[in-house]
């Protein structure tokens, strides 16, 4: 039986927005002319990456309770898995949003699936298991 940690308002409300902007500026600042919109679609990818009104990416974006990240894998919930395709990023900042572990999201499924325990879901969520090595880290700055 596939089970999904359920939507929190109040973890949505406090770092969505936030975490977002960072990335969207982060990407701004890196990649000359490119702007990066929040997607209209709230069930979608988080953000589109455009160039000359053309969408030539998109990132999914989640933050970890946790800075710098302890483990020796990231966990990605299979449940992002319907957002990955050829030109998609997936984002894990930290806490405290200053920094991100990112991976194109094409590579993520090479990588096992497992079932992680924690307090939200003691039994049953499915993670693909990314050894860390494989992620980017930035720091996102301003």
């Amino acid at each position: 039986m596939l089970v999904r940690k359920p939507f929190e308002q109040e973890l949505h409300d406090r770092f969505d927005e936030p975490a977002k902007r960072a990335i969207a500026n982060f990407i701004e600042r890196k990649c000359d002319g490119v702007i990066v919109y929040p997607n209209p679609d709230k069930y979608g990818v988080d953000l589109l990456v455009c160039r000359d009104d053309i969408c030539i990416g998109d990132i999914e974006v989640e933050v970890r309770q946790w800075s710098p990240c302890p483990f020796p894998t990231i966990h990605v919930p299979q449940r992002k898995e319907k957002y990955f395709g050829e030109q998609t990023l997936f984002f894990a900042l930290t806490k405290d949003l200053r920094y991100a572990y990112w991976i194109e999201t094409k590579n993520i499924k090479q990588y096992p699936l497992k079932e992680v325990s924690n307090y939200k879901i003691p039994r049953g969520e499915m993670f693909f298991d990314v050894p860390i090595e494989q992620f980017k880290l930035e720091e996102l700055g301003e």
